[in-house]
């Protein structure tokens, strides 16, 4: 820390009288306050297009004496924001920390650059730079072939039907598979759909032990 600091350098010796012979030493140490953050850069990864994800970043005083910040901002995307911004001018002692936690709600499906600046009376970095990165995607998407079926069975039987599920969406998609009859078995009860893929479900409609007529 800044501030006078005394010392003394002993000597011995073989002098009657003189030793240890004593040099008194001071020094005026003048501070200066220092910023780093970490990480130096975040990057939210993908993230669905309506929905958010949050990540920190710790900002230290580095140096030796009160580290001032008087700015906060984010350029280059309004997608990206502070989460409860700190009251400004924000201090900061010699090791002092404080977490700044940023929110990423994509508008739009694509990548997304952005800086956190921090502006303060630092030495070594008046305004520190920080990365921000991120990609939106589209919510997953679902085609179903065919969107009907029907058919004429005889009593007994059991007929498998074939349903293709497409996620045309840039998130992967879940399917939880329900049906409201006895005659109906879907064999899966849940299906996961990567992105630009088809997945094929099938559902047994039987005509075992039911009576005749018409079923919807």
């Amino acid at each position: 820390l800044d501030g006078f600091y005394s010392a003394a350098v002993a000597l011995q010796n073989n002098v009657p009288d003189r030793s240890p012979f004593s040099i008194p030493i001071t020094v005026n140490v003048t501070g200066n306050a220092q910023v780093s953050a970490t990480p130096p850069a975040l990057t939210f990864g993908e993230v669905i297009v309506a929905q958010q994800a949050t990540l920190s970043c710790t900002v230290s005083n580095i140096g030796t004496d009160i580290l001032t910040i008087d700015a906060i901002a984010i350029e280059g995307s309004p997608d990206i924001a502070l989460v409860s911004p700190p009251a400004l001018p924000l201090q900061l002692g010699p090791l002092g920390t404080h977490e700044l936690t940023l929110r990423f709600a994509p508008s739009v499906a694509g990548s997304i650059d952005a800086l956190l600046k921090i502006t303060s009376d630092a030495a070594n970095s008046p305004q520190l730079t920080i990365d921000l990165s991120g990609n939106g995607l589209t919510p997953p998407d679902i085609e179903v072939t065919p969107l009907s079926w029907e058919d004429t069975l005889g009593s007994g039987t059991i007929v498998p039907v074939l349903i293709d599920v497409t996620n045309n969406g840039q998130a992967p998609l879940h399917v939880s598979i329900t049906d409201d009859a006895t005659w109906l078995n879907p064999a899966a009860a849940e299906l996961d759909v990567p992105v630009a893929t088809t997945e094929p479900v099938t559902v047994s409609v039987s005509t075992i032990g039911i009576y005749a007529g018409q079923y919807t």
